[in-house]
């Protein structure tokens, strides 16, 4: 008789990879950060992790990037951001970050590549929108206190003078 015995093979997903802005609004040449956070649903380390974000026309970096991906480097030119060599965690995440800036008003939507690395490139890139503005309006107290209650925020502030 033969026996039959069942053989799973473990299934490796893609990474997933999302972007932001932080803050998402800014005036002409005020550094936003960008980050990129890549995450790992597997129970094993994905390897050689690697990902290339080029800015849209106008978009620029200031040319500074940073990883907490072990053993991976992070690279960023005007135009471009990426990762080389990085390992994404097991059930968890890293990220890749850099400052970006445009000179010129306008609604930056920019979009990275596909994640590749040991296991499955990543169903897609991720996207995020920068808002360039003139120049970020300065507000009154009154108006900011409105502001902050509108969008549910709760605080105390207080005014002194000397004479």
């Amino acid at each position: 008789m033969f026996a039959l015995i069942p053989i799973f093979a473990a299934v490796v997903l893609p990474p997933t990879i999302t972007k932001s802005f932080s803050p998402p609004v800014v005036g002409i040449n005020q550094l936003s950060m960008v980050t990129i956070t890549i995450t790992n649903p597997n129970s094993s380390n994905l390897t050689g992790a690697s990902m290339n974000d080029s800015f849209t026309s106008g978009l620029l970096t200031n040319g500074t990037a940073a990883t907490t991906c072990p053993g991976g480097s992070a690279f960023a030119s005007p135009t471009l951001l990426s990762l080389a060599g990085g390992t994404i965690p097991a059930n968890g995440s890293c990220t890749v970050t850099t400052f970006a800036f445009a000179a010129t008003p306008g609604v930056y939507q920019n979009s990275t590549g596909s994640v590749f690395s040991s296991g499955p490139a990543s169903l897609g890139g991720a996207t995020a929108t920068l808002n360039v503005l003139f120049s970020i309006p300065a507000m009154s107290w009154e108006a900011l206190v409105a502001l902050a209650l509108v969008l549910g925020g709760v605080g105390l502030l207080t005014s002194s003078s000397s004479s």
